[in-house]
């Protein structure tokens, strides 16, 4: 697992 991983779930998470 790369660090984009994580990117996109922050991402998501963050997404409103």
């Amino acid at each position: 697992m790369s660090l984009n991983f994580l990117l996109y779930f922050l991402y998501i998470i963050f997404l409103p």
